[in-house]
């Protein structure tokens, strides 16, 4: 398993290793902001995985137009299909309206869908639509809250799409604050990546993870966005010490490493 970082536009060249060659973009961020945009771009020129998803966990609307000129500025490999929190209708016409834009917006790559349900079979039914809608899906997004909803840990629920649905790649939209997921060798095995901002807004409160630090003193507490301006907000930062730019690069680093050597 991969993990996309997500670092706020003026700080990514410094924070986010070189080494690192997979990465989540979001859209709005990309229409607006050059400097976002720019170091997205070279990591496309140097052939790296771009996605590109929707601001709905920043808490504002993408539109497809917006969606897919950011996909386009940045040459991006996959773009992630809008979703509507706990509604599985609603999702299922999100995702079919930006497919119908994304025809006049060339984009020859694939498409990430993210289903949603009040309950756990609305969530599959809703599933199995998405997967229907394109030969260009390949990919799933299971949120963070699957296990508060559906009363099911998360590991299940990729093991059980991962059963029925095999040939899709899974990916999982940000990360417990334990970290779980990073400590489940099948879980690591069968899921293609995960996208957070957790190991960058640590090290910009001044705070070291590592996994040998987690296994002897459990996961530090999370200050979240909040603690930097909000989740939207935390892509206007435009500074940091530079001893928390270390501290960001060895936090990354290290899960790096750990997920390499599952």
């Amino acid at each position: 398993m991969k993990v996309f970082h997500i670092p706020p536009p003026a700080l990514a060249k410094h924070i986010i290793p070189t080494e690192l060659d997979a990465h989540l973009a979001i859209a709005n961020v990309v229409t607006k902001n050059m400097t976002y945009a720019g170091f997205y771009q070279n990591k496309r020129r140097r052939d790296h995985w771009i996605t590109v998803d929707t601001a709905a966990f920043e808490g504002e609307a993408t539109t497809p137009f917006e969606l897919f000129t950011a996909a386009r500025r940045v040459r991006a490999d996959e773009v992630v299909l809008p979703d509507v929190f706990k509604e599985a209708e609603l999702t299922l016409e999100a995702s079919t309206e930006a497919l119908a834009v994304s025809r006049h917006h060339p984009f020859t790559g694939q498409f990430m869908v993210v289903p949603h349900g009040k309950t756990f079979h609305e969530y599959l039914w809703c599933l199995a639509e998405l997967l229907g809608l394109s030969d260009q899906v390949k990919c799933i997004g299971i949120i963070e809250e699957v296990d508060e909803l559906f009363n099911m840990d998360r590991a299940l629920v990729v093991d059980m799409i991962h059963k029925q649905f095999p040939e899709f790649q899974i990916h999982l939209l940000g990360i417990s604050e334990s970290l779980q997921e990073l400590y489940d060798l099948s879980l690591c095995k069968t899921v293609r990546s995960c996208d957070t901002a957790k190991f960058v807004v640590w090290g910009l409160n001044s705070i070291r993870t590592s996994p040998k630090r987690m296994d002897k003193q459990g996961t530090p507490a999370y200050p979240g966005r909040a603690s930097l301006g909000g989740r939207m907000k935390y892509f206007d930062l435009e500074t940091c010490e530079r001893e928390q730019q270390q501290i960001i690069r060895r936090n990354i680093l290290d899960v790096t490493h750990h997920l390499e050597a599952m």
